[in-house]
């Protein structure tokens, strides 16, 4: 098994934070601690759409993960609630994170029920924090998947003959 991480591609929507669209998904999903999106009304919330990976094309997704590295502002001990939705709009997770003080990793459940690779391809999120005042530096969900078992060439370029008697009915034979 394999895994690949998936991170925000687009925001589709965001209300109260100081950052807004592309602003705003840059830097929760460069990859980094650094730059943050911090929650400036108690009215705050997103949605995002994640990228794809043609890593687990063709293959079977065992699980995933949603990931949040987040904080306090200061003023308490915020939370957040996540929905993970399939294209179609079913919930695939609900999960409240809770962050303390500095920057932390917060995760929800393993999800394993209806994943195939066109439900990675087509999930989006609605990220909903509380109003006691939070930055978020990253959004990231962790696929784990089972690539898809490659192909024997239908052509293969070389032909490996041991002795013996052969018949040849139709193409090009180079002896080398």
């Amino acid at each position: 098994m394999a895994t690949v991480t998936v991170r925000p591609d687009a925001i589709s929507s965001s209300t109260g934070w100081n950052l807004s669209g592309t602003a705003l998904q840059e830097a929760i999903s460069d990859g980094g601690v650094s730059s943050t999106a911090i929650q400036s009304n108690v009215t705050c919330n997103f949605t995002c759409t994640f990228g794809n990976s043609a890593a687990y094309t063709g293959g079977t997704i065992n699980s995933m993960v949603v990931s949040a590295i987040g904080g306090s502002t200061g003023r308490g001990t915020p939370q957040a609630d996540l929905v993970l939705y399939k294209a179609d709009e079913t919930v695939l997770e609900e999960v409240t994170l809770t962050f303390a003080g500095a920057a932390s990793t917060q995760t929800g459940g393993t999800i394993t029920a209806d994943l195939e690779p066109s439900v990675v391809d087509g999930m989006f999120m609605v990220f909903d924090p509380n109003s006691t005042g939070m930055f978020l530096a990253e959004l990231f969900v962790t696929v784990d998947y089972t690539a898809a078992p490659e192909e024997a060439d239908p052509n293969p370029a070389y032909v490996l003959l041991n002795s013996g008697k052969y018949k040849i009915t139709a193409g090009k034979v180079k002896i080398l």
